[in-house]
């Protein structure tokens, strides 16, 4: 949760089939202790950060949506810094906040 809302981002194991991550999404191993804990049962996923959004815990999109893991970015260092500069690089692209 982020400010009372729920942060969804959609996944993919694009990255077994071509070994890239394109633009756009953060790697998250199955060496990685927040990989563990989410519940995903493959060896490597990309979680797009490009494609992730904030929603009310009411919201119709959020209702629809299917739940296939929950992602604690507090059990990985590496995979919190990566999530969060390439949130930061995709805000500054797409709206005029400005971080400190």
């Amino acid at each position: 949760m982020v400010n009372g809302r729920i942060a969804v981002a959609p996944c993919t194991t694009l990255v077994m089939r071509t070994g890239e991550v394109p633009e756009g999404g953060v790697l998250l191993t199955k060496k990685s202790a927040a990989h563990t804990a989410s519940g995903l049962h493959a060896e490597e996923v990309i979680v797009w950060v490009r494609n992730a959004a904030l929603y009310s815990i009411d919201s119709h999109f959020v209702q629809n949506c299917r739940q296939i893991g929950v992602i604690d970015t507090e059990l990985d260092k590496r995979f919190r810094d990566n999530l969060r500069d390439t949130m930061k690089a995709y805000d500054l692209v797409h709206s005029n906040r400005l971080y400190d």
